[in-house]
């Protein structure tokens, strides 16, 4: 048996996850890196109130952020301040103290262009413990990207460096056996 291209299939996975595994851009470098011409998802649910509205239109709004992304895909604006290159959505889940000693669970999620998300490892969900829950923020870099439940997951799964993985892997097993 030849091992010579077990070898080479194992040099090739080093040097596709040394590349992968690149650092992210500091927020200088991503300073001369071009804005997209993206669009997201751009929508928040508040706890407070509108007083302006009724209770059913601000509950009504807040269900749709939720379960209809789609309905708040708007362009993102690039001005001086502001460079998106990927969109973002942050889920909170909280445990709200209502009445005899019960507990209400609440989410808020807010959908919103990001400053990060065009280079592959910008990619990512990052889960933070808060005080009576957790936010989990989710950041990605295609055009109203942040309509999907799950992001990283979506996204991982259909990446050709992880297919490309599995492939070699699968086929490493299949030579020496």
């Amino acid at each position: 048996m030849n091992l010579i291209p077990v070898y080479v299939y194992l040099l090739l996975i080093i040097f596709i996850n040394h590349v992968y595994s690149a650092r992210p851009l500091t927020p200088y470098q991503r300073s001369f890196t071009p804005a997209k011409n993206i669009s997201c998802a751009q929508c928040e649910m508040k706890l407070e109130v509108d007083k302006s509205k009724s209770f059913v239109e601000t509950d009504m709004y807040r269900r749709r952020c939720l379960d209809e992304p789609e309905l708040f895909y708007k362009p993102c604006i690039v001005n001086a301040k502001n460079t998106p290159r990927g969109c973002a959505k942050l889920t909170t889940y909280l445990k709200e103290p209502v009445a005899k000693g019960r507990v209400k669970e609440v989410t808020l999620m807010k959908r919103f262009c990001a400053t990060e998300g065009a280079e592959p490892e910008e990619i990512r969900c990052v889960n933070r413990a808060s005080e009576g829950g957790y936010s989990e923020l989710c950041i990605c870099g295609t055009d109203n990207c942040n309509s999907a439940p799950q992001l990283l997951k979506s996204s991982l799964s259909s990446s050709p460096i992880f297919s490309l993985t599995i492939t070699t892997i699968y086929m490493i097993f299949m030579k020496i056996n």
